[in-house]
């Protein structure tokens, strides 16, 4: 992977031109991805934002023909706004007949062709921003990463996936947590959810997608509606979003 400007990894340790071949043990291919496993390829800040310490990056480079090694200095990884999982289970939280959850560079970085091809078609926004620091603290892109499922309150709407939800009741959606008490805290008789790119606005009738809720859990087989995190919001926590 070749730096054409420094302004592309922050801060010293890297020069114009310099090819990177390596970050920390991990090879670098032509295109700027690093192999995680046999069936997995993702864009090399995987690693920058794992490896990452206090004194830089380690990396290996080559500089007017020669091999060396490097600590670059860069941001960590809970700069950018697709947090790393780093081996955790994402938080989730499911309402009605939508699943919500913050966007991760595993989930974009290593998206087969069918997925971005449709993110791709819809015009989401989110492609825009894979590179993106977030712009306030606590800044997450809230997804819904599974198509609705199947009930009665979804009729007549297309089967939405992989949409960014950027408003609920004209409310901007500042990350997950907010998102959770903004549904919380609803009380009128519908709510609506803008999403992002060429996709529609969906509005459910609020009693009557809370009550699905429970139909839905037991019939997909799923013990929790949400994360332990977003379920101590549900049940009145506040969200930390700034």
């Amino acid at each position: 992977m070749m730096v054409r400007s420094t302004e592309e990894i922050p801060e010293d340790g890297l020069r114009a031109w310099d090819v990177i071949t390596h970050v920390g043990p991990h090879d670098i291919d032509n295109q700027g991805f690093v192999r995680v496993n046999d069936w997995l390829r993702l864009a090399s800040s995987y690693y920058f934002n794992k490896l990452v310490t206090d004194e830089g990056i380690p990396l290996t480079i080559v500089r007017d023909g020669e091999e060396m090694q490097i600590q670059s200095a860069i941001e960590r990884g809970d700069q950018s706004v697709l947090v790393p999982l780093q081996n955790e289970y994402p938080d989730y939280f499911i309402w009605g007949p939508m699943v919500f959850t913050p966007a991760t560079q595993e989930m974009l970085y290593g998206g087969h062709d069918e997925m971005l091809s449709y993110l791709r078609m819809y015009e989401s926004p989110l492609l825009g921003r894979l590179n993106d620091r977030r712009r306030f603290e606590g800044e997450q892109i809230v997804l819904t990463p599974t198509r609705l499922f199947p009930h009665r309150t979804t009729r007549g709407y297309e089967s939405i996936w992989m949409a960014n939800v950027s408003h609920v009741n004209e409310q901007e959606v500042k990350n997950l947590a907010h998102l959770v008490e903004l549904l919380r805290n609803a009380s009128g008789e519908y709510v609506e959810f803008t999403l992002g790119g060429r996709h529609p606005k969906l509005v459910f009738d609020r009693e009557e997608a809370e009550e699905a809720t429970e139909e839905i859990l037991t019939d997909e087989g799923i013990r929790r509606r949400g994360s332990k995190a977003m379920l101590k919001v549900w049940n009145g926590a506040p969200e930390d979003a700034s």
